[in-house]
């Protein structure tokens, strides 16, 4: 997870990421949610920022597939 937020924050900026990521922990995950919920709500989150076909949106999905989480 660590190194996805890393590839995503390459493509569009700490600040960006750190909203992104923010706003999935404090919306969206929960001390169950396990990696296919962490992808679905890192990527929501994004959408939900930035808008649907976004640069960060699809950094943040980009990210999270080059360390093969991908569902």
């Amino acid at each position: 997870m660590n190194h996805a937020a890393y590839l995503t924050g390459e493509q569009i900026g700490k600040d960006k990421l750190g909203q992104i990521y923010y706003r999935a922990l404090t919306v969206y995950l929960t001390p169950d949610s396990d990696f296919s919920h962490a992808r679905e709500s890192l990527i929501q989150s994004a959408v939900d920022l930035y808008g649907d076909n976004s640069t960060e949106a699809k950094a943040t999905e980009d990210g999270l597939n080059q360390v093969g989480i991908t569902e």
